[in-house]
């Protein structure tokens, strides 16, 4: 599905202290600020003749602020100039919820 650019999200929780109530919530994710993304799981690019340059990101184990016990991938689609600045200002993003994932290397085509 694709998801709107200011959405947040939020990562695993760290593993329980041992006191109080288990925390649900891990690290803020905002779509629409790169500083509070993690390292992502996977970077592929890919050079498209139609396209040109694509760039796909991979981060795992997100999930909704109201739903913590669905996790999903998300997916940042961005199209790139020669020098590896962005061609768009505005990425896509994605989120694939289901028990296996494609590989990037098939994600990208679709």
């Amino acid at each position: 599905m694709r998801l709107r650019s200011n959405l947040c999200l939020w990562g695993e929780p760290p593993a329980y202290s041992g006191r109080g109530k288990p925390r649900v919530h891990g690290d803020k994710f905002k779509l629409n600020d790169d500083s509070t993304w993690s390292d992502p799981e996977q970077i592929i690019e890919q050079e498209d003749t139609k396209l040109g340059r694509i760039r796909i990101r991979l981060w795992t184990k997100k999930h909704f602020r109201l739903s913590p016990h669905h996790p999903m991938s998300i997916i940042l689609v961005e199209r790139l100039l020669h020098d590896g600045s962005p061609r768009v200002h505005k990425p896509m993003w994605l989120a694939f919820v289901g028990e296996q994932m494609p590989p990037l290397d098939e994600v990208w085509k679709l």
